[in-house]
């Protein structure tokens, strides 16, 4: 069921549908679909708040405005109406009524994701300039202070190849994950989902020329994949860009990966997911009789590591840290306004 109005217009390629709801009413879908109602009522105010200044923001944006709309209901902007009204999330929503958080008056886009590895990151992955984003950091989400330089490879493995009990999603499936594919595999998911990669962000996939440079160009296919190199690191760890080499053509990935689906261990488990859970990784050849056979890829977290981790969020609230301390931690320099 929806609240508020529906509204349906004719279009080119179907039936736009529109649902008009107020913001407060929006949030009783959204909070409850993006983390679960069974979190404390403290942690789900942090969610209310990220989720209420998430759609003021894009009510300021207009994405589609063509259509009369502001987001949409997936995880591209904030899934709406996956689950129904919670009385916790609906508690906290009531309790944070209005509020907002904002940096020097301009309303933040504030980003969050599922599970962190230990550290996040900022917008340098995804090619932002990270200066202008001052209240996305890379730093530690733990208990222990560290002293690491992750853009560092053999740092950051190091670090991903190990646990530490002290960080707040340790207890947590995808905290650190890993899996192994063997090359056909590997190189049939990387080719499969290369092209949809391209077309999404033809300036971040780039093909290897004759003369050894990168261009933009459509690519479909490399073949078997011979190497995986990661070429960068953003801050905090996560792979900035990878060059896949293949039998067929080379090809530079400056953005968030398309590498495979193959079944994973977990810290609980195993699951099987269409993507690697996050960036936050490193990937290892294997060898047979001499010839590469395949990769092992060693990762942790669930996401893009930008802004809040939810899981996080509910371990800060068993150490007693509110709301508001914990918008700080992950959000500093911002302020709470009421809007």
């Amino acid at each position: 069921s929806y609240e508020g109005s529906i509204e349906l217009a004719a279009a080119d390629d179907g039936i736009v549908i529109v649902n008009d709801v107020p913001v407060e009413s929006y949030l009783k879908r959204v909070v409850p679909s993006e983390m679960p109602a069974s979190f404390a009522v403290e942690a789900l105010k942090v969610q209310a708040v990220c989720a209420r200044s998430y759609a003021y923001k894009h009510l300021e944006n207009g994405a589609y405005s063509e259509y009369g709309a502001h987001v949409d209901d997936s995880t591209m902007y904030q899934v709406y109406n996956n689950t129904s009204e919670q009385s916790s999330s609906n508690e906290a929503i009531q309790n944070t009524r209005g509020q907002i958080l904002t940096y020097n008056g301009e309303v933040v886009q504030t980003y969050y994701y599922s599970t962190s590895c230990g550290v996040t990151t900022d917008v340098g992955i995804w090619g932002s300039d990270s200066s202008s984003y001052p209240y996305f950091v890379s730093r530690f989400v733990s208990r222990s202070q560290k002293e690491l330089d992750l853009t560092d490879e053999a740092a950051f493995e190091a670090f991903i190849t190990s646990k530490d009990e002290n960080d707040y999603d340790a207890g947590y499936a995808l905290y650190r994950w890993e899996l192994q594919a063997d090359i056909t595999a590997l190189s049939n998911s990387f080719n499969a989902k290369l092209y949809e990669k391209y077309l999404s962000a033809p300036s971040k996939i780039l093909t290897q020329q004759a003369d050894g440079s990168f261009q933009s160009q459509k690519i479909t296919d490399i073949g078997t994949i011979t190497s995986v190199t990661v070429n960068e690191r953003a801050a905090g760890g996560a792979v900035k860009s990878v060059t896949v080499c293949g039998s067929a053509a080379t090809v530079r990935i400056d953005s968030e990966s398309c590498m495979t689906d193959a079944e994973m261990t977990t810290n609980t488990g195993t699951t099987k997911m269409a993507s690697l859970p996050s960036t936050f990784c490193i990937f290892k050849p294997v060898y047979e009789k001499g010839s590469l056979s395949g990769y092992r890829i060693i990762g942790g977290g669930y996401g893009h590591g930008i802004g809040m981790s939810q899981n996080a969020v509910n371990e800060m609230v068993k150490d007693a840290m509110n709301y508001q301390q914990i918008l700080q931690f992950f959000y500093p320099g911002t302020a709470i306004e009421q809007k």
